[in-house]
């Protein structure tokens, strides 16, 4: 297929891809309109319901109102009460009587009703006028008008639910009888569903809580919500209203406009496709082409292709920056590839945008080195399981090559558990030292919480040592035609390994030589020792470091300075007292190394030109 055929499919796709989602969410948004729209129309039932109960029920208050104030109906509701008959017993005679007398004068508009005395007794029912003296004491809706109440109620009655209402009636503070009327709902039902639009059905009994529901019947989807309906009193549920509605038969007149209107764009939409994509082919076929090709040319690695597209519209500007892409592609995979697995990414990111800044073939440069490893790990090795070992390592190299990483440093190798790094190359660092004390620090920091975060007590009593020389030291891409290591070499580097191995001796965790001290201006350190290194033979001066938080009490510092000041001055009881008090104050286990020494050197004192310097045996 060609490039113009692929344009026109491709733009006839489009326009008929939008057509379809235009329909589609056109058809969820009517549909969501629409279901909110019935569910409003639902929520207004209970309102519609209870303005027509009230209202019919306010009829019926008024009729109860005008027999308590018609002396005709008083004077027979008054015949028949029970209040006033002798031992509240009342003759037949005084029932037939009134009996007689309501149906004469009695007129109702209702389909029924019924009226008692005050015990309850039928005197007349309008639907059988033959009925008398039915004790109805019994019915709740008579027992609620007796005690005062207005009752209003749906009742079965059939196949239709009657509303019914009932009404003491009261005359001269009295109670001489109760009303009782019935009325059929039909007439508030259908104007319930013209209202609302909806299918409604009424029930004596049940309440609804308003929610709506999806059903499908007969092929059509419908809504559904059963609403209580509401009595006289808060809160006082009657009976149930059962409303549905069509939402496909509203939703039909939509579609039907809808398609109609897809049809016309779909086609409109097609002409200009067929238009456009002629246009633009034509115009894009050839720099594409050769974007196409240059593309192919990248992707096989071939980075110095470049594409020549005259163009100074958007395709010309296209071109220029995918020759540019290509060249930095070539830049940045050579220099990525070299450096990312030993350089922490910001120092990567500035030899990218400056390669000038490094030399890899061989340099001497000062730098400052650091050793990491740990101790009691060999025998907690022989004890662990492999997997084991192996995960526990490596979750705490991720610790300590991170803190490396964060201070811009050059990850150099791993020893076994061991960790080498330093900092001054490739890149330059005038703070190299100070850069290598804060990740040293870092590093004890971020070991001290990873082994506090085990149970097991082997790994908790696990230490590390860091040991750390500034120098100047040999740099380059060491190794075979198979593999290279950009590595520091020489003196420096083997300094930086012993003084690692020194804390075991002094029983401290950073072991920093003189010259790192200086170069950092780190301001917790103090002076340790001075010693000769094995294959050294000019003394070192060491000094501890200390990081946040971690640095011994004052007085201790001060006693183990005057304790290194009169051993060198071979005041060795004085060295040991000094040592002692050191130990004494909070000093740590170095103060106690160093008073064991003043004490062997005031037992066997050292020849007459002694240095001061203690001679390391091992390395």
């Amino acid at each position: 297929m060609s490039f113009r055929q692929k344009i026109f499919v491709a733009s006839t796709l489009v326009v008929v891809l939008l057509a379809a989602i235009t329909g589609i969410v056109a058809v969820v948004s009517g549909q969501k309109r629409l279901t909110r729209g019935i569910e409003a129309d639902f929520r207004r039932a209970p309102t519609i319901l209870r303005e027509r109960l009230q209202k019919k029920y306010g009829a019926f208050r008024a009729q109860v109102d005008a027999w308590a104030e018609d002396k005709r109906y008083a004077s027979w509701l008054a015949r028949a009460s029970a209040a006033d008959a002798p031992a509240g017993r009342l003759a037949s005679a005084d029932l037939k009587a009134a009996h007689d007398g309501l149906g004469e004068v009695l007129y109702s508009s209702w389909n029924q009703f019924r009226v008692t005395n005050d015990r309850g007794v039928l005197l007349y029912d309008v639907a059988d006028p033959d009925a008398l003296g039915r004790d109805l004491s019994s019915d709740a809706a008579v027992q609620r008008a007796l005690s005062g109440d207005e009752v209003l109620r749906v009742r079965a009655d059939g196949a239709a639910p009657l509303l019914e209402m009932a009404r003491a009636v009261t005359i001269e503070g009295d109670v001489r009888g109760v009303l009782i009327a019935g009325d059929s709902l039909e007439p508030i039902r259908a104007e319930l569903e013209s209202a609302l639009r909806a299918r409604v059905g009424i029930e004596a009994g049940g309440s609804g809580d308003g929610s709506v529901h999806t059903l499908e019947r007969d092929g059509a989807t419908w809504l559904k919500a059963q609403v209580s309906i509401p009595g006289l009193r808060p809160g006082e549920v009657i009976g149930r209203a059962t409303l549905e509605r069509s939402l496909s038969a509203e939703l039909r007149p939509l579609e039907r406009d809808l398609v109609r209107a897809m049809g016309l764009g779909s086609a409109a939409g097609l002409a200009v496709a067929v238009i456009l994509s002629l246009l633009l082919a034509r115009a894009l076929a050839a720099p594409v082409g050769k974007l196409a090709t240059a593309t192919t040319e990248i992707g096989h690695g071939n980075f110095d292709h470049r594409v020549d597209i005259a163009s100074r519209d958007e395709l010309g500007l296209l071109g220029r920056a995918f020759n540019q892409m290509a060249a930095g592609l070539k830049q940045r995979v050579f220099f990525e590839s070299a450096l990312r697995r030993y350089l922490a990414a910001p120092v990567v990111e500035q030899l990218i945008r400056d390669p000038s800044k490094l030399q890899l073939g061989g340099e001497k440069r000062e730098v400052s080195i650091l050793f990491f490893d740990v101790a009691g790990f060999t025998s907690l090795a022989e004890e662990l399981p492999a997997d084991e070992l192996v995960a526990l390592v490596n979750r705490y190299l991720d610790e300590l090559v991170a803190a490396i990483f964060k201070y811009d440093g050059t990850f150099d190798k791993f020893i076994g558990d061991a960790v080498m790094a330093f900092w001054g190359a490739p890149l330059e660092q005038n703070d190299h030292a100070a850069r290598a004390c804060r990740a040293a620090t870092e590093m004890q920091h971020a070991f001290g919480r990873f082994v506090d975060q085990h149970a097991d007590a082997r790994i908790r009593a696990l230490r590390g040592r860091v040991g750390l020389h500034t120098g100047v030291a040999a740099l380059g891409n060491l190794g075979s035609t198979y593999i290279m290591n950009y590595t520091a070499m020489g003196d420096t580097v083997n300094v930086a390994s012993r003084l690692e191995g020194i804390n075991k001796l002094y029983g401290t965790s950073i072991c920093a030589s003189e010259e790192t001290v200086a170069r950092a201006g780190w301001p917790k350190a103090r002076e340790l020792d001075l010693v000769r290194v094995r294959g050294r033979q000019k003394p070192l001066r060491i000094f501890e470091l200390f990081g946040a938080g971690e640095t011994p009490p004052p007085d201790a510092l001060g006693a183990y300075a005057e304790g290194l000041s009169h051993l060198r001055a071979r005041r060795f009881a004085d060295a040991l007292a000094a040592f002692e008090r050191a130990s004494a104050w909070g000093d740590g286990a170095c103060a106690g190394v160093m008073a064991l020494r003043a004490a062997a050197l005031a037992a066997d004192p050292p020849p007459p030109d002694w240095d001061g310097a203690h001679n390391l045996i091992t390395k």
